[in-house]
């Protein structure tokens, strides 16, 4: 499992008012695992488009299969925290 953004916090305000909650490496870490993941499943919920961050990541790791539980009205890929154990995967873009 891998974020987006490089901070993580329980309340997503702290991440939104990060002064850089990519960080350095992120992008890095995000190719590197992608290329040996089995199955790539988004999940980052409604925050996920905090400066076009999802666009970028999607942009980082177009060649996989992307899943998600879901999408929320906005097409975002919804988080687990808020699906039912027993949602099956389906295609995300």
């Amino acid at each position: 499992m891998v974020n987006l953004f490089a901070i993580r916090a329980t309340n997503p305000k702290d991440m939104l008012t990060h002064n850089n909650p990519i960080g350095i490496d992120n992008d890095t870490w995000l190719q590197s695992l992608a290329m040996k993941a089995g199955v790539i499943v988004c999940a980052w919920g409604a925050n996920g488009n905090h400066l076009n961050r999802n666009e970028e990541v999607k942009g980082l790791i177009s060649e996989h299969k992307l899943m998600c539980l879901g999408t929320t009205q906005k097409g975002m890929p919804r988080h687990p925290l808020y699906i039912k154990s027993d949602k099956p995967l389906e295609a995300y873009y």
